[in-house]
C-alpha cells in the first residue's frame, strides 16, 4: 500500500492485464513522480535487529507513533522498524533513522515524515 490505496489503484485495466513487468514499470513511475526533487532515495536495506531491539528499550517499549506499548508477543501487531525520515524523502538505513514501531502504525505512516504523521495523528484520533 502507498498512501493508503492499493498499487491496483495506479494502475489502469491494461497495466494488469500485462502482468508483473508493467506493474514493476507504473511502480518506478510512480515513484519518480512521488518522490522529492533532487532527493534520489537510496534501495531498500535490511535493518539490523539490534537497532530495532535498541530503540524498543530506549522507547521503554511505548510506540512512537501510537503512544501505547508495544508487545513483543503480539504476532498480529509485531514490533517492526520505522525510518523517522523515509526512504522516499531522503531518509538513510542509519542507526539515527531507525525508531521502533507497531506494524500497523508503520504501515498507516507510510511515506509520512513524523511532522505529518503528529497532525494526521491528531486529526484522526490515534492513540492516545
Amino acid at each position: 500500500m502507498i498512501n493508503g490505496k492499493k498499487i491496483q489503484d495506479f494502475l489502469d485495466g491494461e497495466a494488469i492485464e500485462q502482468g508483473l513487468d508493467e506493474v514493476k514499470r507504473q511502480c518506478k513511475i510512480f515513484l519518480k513522480k512521488n518522490t522529492v526533487p533532487g532527493v534520489k532515495p537510496e534501495k531498500r536495506k535490511p535493518v539490523p535487529k539490534e537497532w530495532v531491539a535498541e530503540s524498543y528499550m530506549e522507547l521503554g517499549g511505548i510506540c512512537p507513533l501510537c503512544s501505547l506499548f508495544m508487545d513483543l508477543s503480539d504476532k498480529k501487531n509485531p514490533v517492526v522498524p520505522d525510518h523517522i525520515v523515509p526512504i522516499i524523502k531522503g531518509g538513510k538505513t542509519e542507526k539515527r533513522n531507525i525508531q521502533a514501531s507497531h506494524m500497523r502504525c508503520n504501515a498507516a505512516k507510510g511515506d509520512m515524515d513524523m511532522n505529518e504523521w503528529s497532525k494526521y495523528k491528531q486529526t484522526h484520533k490515534i492513540g492516545i
